[in-house]
């Protein structure tokens, strides 16, 4: 049987495909609501460092500071600083996937640059697409100065 440290382990981890489906505010919310339900279920001492007030406010201002711009890589650090309430070092979200869910639908800036009497260069480039030494001054028509 599974120690009650593991279990709860898991089920932080299983947070991760809830959060990969919270398409809209609503997904958000529920989740929320979902991951609070869990935690009084699953986790075996929730209020050994917290009180369950601490706890219930943590979670109303994680509601709260949910709106409609509020995208995925936001939600996950919601979702850790809420949990950081329990200042429990075995409850926490892996903010890797999140990244690579960010990476994989917004892009990835992957250039070192290098800033030069008030101009942007590519120092180096991973993928070898960009020459060094290019001068980057706009990025999808954004000026980066």
């Amino acid at each position: 049987m599974p120690s009650p440290i593991r279990s709860f382990c898991a089920f932080v981890l299983a947070i991760f495909s809830l959060c990969s489906h919270a398409q809209n505010l609503d997904g958000y919310h529920k989740d929320l609501d979902t991951l609070r339900a869990w935690v009084d279920e699953v986790h075996p001492w929730p209020y050994s460092r917290c009180s369950e007030a601490e706890l219930d406010s943590a979670f109303y201002v994680a509601h709260a500071s949910l709106d409609t711009t509020t995208e995925t890589l936001d939600f996950s650090k919601i979702i850790g600083s809420t949990l950081g309430i329990l200042e429990d070092s075995h409850t926490l979200i892996n903010i890797e996937q999140f990244q690579t869910h960010v990476a994989n639908n917004k892009g990835e800036f992957k250039l070192r640059l290098r800033y030069i009497e008030g101009k942007f260069y590519v120092l180096k480039d991973p993928e070898g697409l960009v020459e060094l030494g290019t001068e980057i001054s706009k990025i999808n028509d954004t000026p980066v100065v």
